[in-house]
């Protein structure tokens, strides 16, 4: 412990500015790096299905219940 201390004081350590013990490095990582691994549709869930078909049609797509406009 005392080593390590003075290791650290020296500045020869330098992976971490607190001491932490060895078991727990991965997981403090992946605690540290989760924030900036999340995506922006992480935990949405989904669309109402009328929603999601206006996000599915195309701007020349007529609706089911629509008839086709006739040509003059």
């Amino acid at each position: 412990m005392y080593a390590t201390l003075t290791a650290l004081a020296a500045g020869e350590i330098d992976s971490y500015r607190n001491l932490e013990p060895k078991s727990m490095l991965e997981e403090t990582k992946s605690l540290v790096e989760a924030p900036w691994s999340k995506k922006t549709t992480d935990g949405l869930g989904t669309r109402n299905d009328g929603i999601q078909k206006s996000f599915d049609m195309t701007p020349e797509q007529l609706r089911d219940d629509q008839d086709p406009i006739p040509a003059p």
